[in-house]
């Protein structure tokens, strides 16, 4: 049966002190999991909406912060299950953003895909993806279609259209390619560097979207197959590297 985003909202409402999952507390910031179905921030068209940051809020009032968006350091795209960080302080706000904007916190993602031809507005893809091997998709984006909800790479193969409405910074997904079944394939993929819906629109350029993301192609399912795993980043009190990743990464990957 097919679960819309209305009901997982709903169950959201209900469950909502159950499905906070704190993964990791220090004095400077949160690691917390994000269910499927539920905004990182309030919704600008729903602002009093429930959201990852408004839950979190209620437990730790201080990752609000002064914003719409509060202290929250990255965001997940509604659909997608997966580990967010917040600051806990303006201080350690500022450290981490840094932190983020010069490409060292590294953010692991696991997509399950099928193969299907890259839609419409694609530029020519580079190279294949092969089995076993480590591939660098790299691209500008634009927006793209009605009410621009979607993202198109942009190249230097792109036209020349495209790439006057593309930015200027260029974005990066590493991705290892592995076959699940016959018609099944997820991808390891990490990043350094984010931009709104970059895996998604990366691998279904590659002709790969992902498994519940037919907004960019993909097969129909109850979910987006979409999981942010695990991040890393240098915690400057601590002075190590820190990982931090879903309790149930192994079950996740054992599926596979």
């Amino acid at each position: 049966m097919t679960v819309t985003m209305k009901a997982i909202l709903v169950e959201w409402r209900v469950m909502r002190e159950e499905k906070l999952q704190v993964i990791a507390q220090t004095d400077e910031y949160l690691i917390v999991e994000k269910p499927h179905g539920l905004p990182t921030v309030p919704l600008k068209r729903a602002p009093e909406g429930d959201s990852l940051l408004t839950a979190v809020s209620r437990s730790f009032p201080e990752v609000l912060g002064e914003t719409h968006e509060g202290y929250t350091l990255h965001r997940l795209d509604t659909a997608t299950r997966g580990v967010v960080m917040f600051a806990r302080t303006s201080e350690s706000f500022t450290y981490y953003s840094a932190q983020q904007k010069s490409e060292r916190i590294l953010k692991e993602y696991l997509a399950l895909c099928t193969f299907s031809l890259a839609g419409e507005g694609y530029p020519p893809f580079p190279h294949p993806l092969c089995e076993g091997e480590t591939t660098v998709i790299t691209s500008r984006f634009r927006p793209w279609g009605k009410g621009r909800k979607e993202v198109r790479p942009v190249t230097d193969l792109s036209h020349t259209a495209s790439r006057m409405k593309g930015g200027t910074r260029e974005y990066t997904t590493e991705v290892l390619m592995s076959r699940v079944d016959s018609e099944v394939v997820s991808f390891q993929a990490k990043l350094t560097n984010g931009f709104r819906h970059q895996v998604r629109s990366h691998l279904a350029w590659a002709g790969y979207p992902i498994i519940g993301d037919t907004q960019y192609g993909g097969a129909a399912h109850d979910e987006l197959q979409l999981y942010a795993l695990s991040l890393t980043l240098y915690d400057r009190v601590k002075e190590q590297y820190m990982s931090y990743a879903l309790e149930d990464i192994d079950s996740i990957r054992s599926q596979l």
